[in-house]
């Protein structure tokens, strides 16, 4: 295997809107977005733009959620139907953000699961620049830069599949879909989320931040199979994925 760079890696992170039309899963999921102690594994069958299903794998046939919708039913703009910037090799250079006319034909639970479905945020986040630098608070426009440091791309075959793999350290510019449901869940994802601020955790006095992840994609469809914090207290998740097309 040809071993991707940075930049690869980040296209791929891009792409998965507009490299799958249906996929079929097992995950486990993150205990921090689960009501409970410990998350579920489910089984997952999705097909664009609107049909979901989801079960235990605990407990093969109990629905947790039947999702699907009406044919033709509007569910707003689909991300393979915004504009984008294609490479030779057909990953994503460019496109609108993540949160632009969210998949919400697709959505179960919370927006970790659409940010697995589209980990856009692993790849790009903005920063405003200012016209005038002496002046910040000014006229200005927002540029896309990395939402996080991507290093020691490496590739391997997981359950038959080709995986990318990167060790990611999210910048100040990190833009998750949803920053309690943040993929890259941290310090700089909660203060996102509470004004600047950090939650009060008295009653968890040796929490620990993370700050870098392992995080693997799945070449065909560009989803994140696996999403491990190597340091502090994020749950991340792992998924299997069984079909696509």
């Amino acid at each position: 295997m040809t071993i991707p760079t940075a930049d690869d890696w980040r296209a791929l992170a891009r792409s998965a809107p507009w490299l799958w039309q249906s996929v079929e899963f097992e995950l486990d999921w993150p205990t921090l977005h689960w009501p409970k102690k410990s998350g579920p594994a489910l089984h997952a069958r999705l097909r664009r733009p609107s049909d979901v299903r989801v079960t235990r794998v605990e407990r093969p046939g109990e629905n947790l959620a039947d999702r699907a919708r009406p044919a033709g039913h509007d569910f707003g703009p689909q991300p393979p139907d915004r504009p984008a910037t294609l490479r030779p090799d057909g990953l994503v250079l460019t496109r609108t953000s993540g949160t632009d006319g969210d998949d919400h034909g697709l959505y179960f639970h919370n927006y970790y699961w659409l940010a697995m479905l589209d980990p856009y945020e692993l790849a790009d986040g903005h920063e405003w620049v200012p016209d005038d630098p002496a002046d910040p608070d000014g006229p200005g426009r927002l540029v896309t830069v990395p939402g996080a440091d991507v290093e020691e791309v490496a590739t391997t075959e997981r359950y038959g599949r080709e995986t990318w793999w990167a060790r990611l350290r999210p910048t100040t510019a990190y833009e998750p879909r949803c920053s309690c449901c943040a993929l890259l869940y941290g310090e700089i994802a909660e203060r996102q989320d509470y004004g600047g601020e950090l939650r009060a955790r008295d009653e968890d006095p040796g929490y620990a931040y993370s700050t870098q992840w392992l995080v693997g994609l799945d070449r065909a469809t560009g989803l994140p199979v696996s999403v491990e914090a190597l340091d502090g207290r994020a749950p991340g998740h792992t998924m299997r994925i069984l079909a696509h097309a």
